[in-house]
């Protein structure tokens, strides 16, 4: 398995090698509780480490916000609620929102301040 491991690194990142192993790990489980393997190998195996620091997630224009807000249709009850919650998940990410400040990484630089006041 540390072969293996170590061989997908030089072509994947690490992410996709932790999913391939989880993948093989859930196979040879299977087979271990059908009783065709007597033990997991892949068990105790861990996978590469990778940290993210930051997420990497693009932050939205304010027109492609618009645009998502309004390709939501509101005739329905779930139409409405689904605009409410994305509208709510773009008012709490918007990186210019005042009281939380963001790098062009969209990681916030300090705590927002509580109850709007000054920072």
């Amino acid at each position: 398995m540390a072969t293996w491991i170590e061989t997908g690194t030089r072509e994947l990142a690490a992410p996709s090698i932790k999913q391939r192993l989880a993948a093989i790990r859930h196979l040879l489980d299977w087979l271990v509780t059908g009783q065709v393997r007597p033990v997991n190998p892949a068990g105790s195996v861990r996978g590469p480490r990778h940290v993210v620091t930051c997420g990497q997630t693009p932050v939205l224009d304010p027109s492609e916000a618009r645009d998502l807000l309004d390709s939501i249709g509101v005739s329905t009850h779930a139409g409405l609620r689904d605009r409410a919650l994305i509208a709510l998940v773009v008012y709490i990410l918007c990186p210019d929102r005042r009281g939380a400040p963001h790098d062009g990484r969209g990681c916030l630089l300090a705590e927002p301040s509580p109850m709007g006041a000054a920072a």
